[in-house]
């Protein structure tokens, strides 16, 4: 299953697996490149799903502090017309 339509905890879970079994050192060559490989973009989605959850309390944070660059993008400057 490609990392991106799966839950962030199988995820994570998988690539757990996935170290465990790098580390284990039973692995060919080829078989450690292939786990390698499934272990980079488990990785990858699940450090981009981090990123994007921080961010997200980031803008909440922001918003209940009454910071005005919130999500709508508004900088809350005056304009020139007042």
């Amino acid at each position: 299953m490609a990392a991106e339509q799966m839950k962030f905890e199988d995820a994570m879970q998988e690539l757990e697996e996935v170290t465990k079994k790098l580390e284990g050192g039973s692995l060919s060559l080829a078989e450690s490149l292939t786990v390698y490989e499934r272990g980079v973009e488990l990785l990858t989605y699940c450090k981009k799903t981090l990123d994007h959850a921080q961010l997200r309390l980031q803008e909440l944070t922001d918003k209940a502090k009454g910071d005005p660059h919130d999500e709508s993008g508004a900088s809350g400057a005056v304009s020139a017309e007042n």
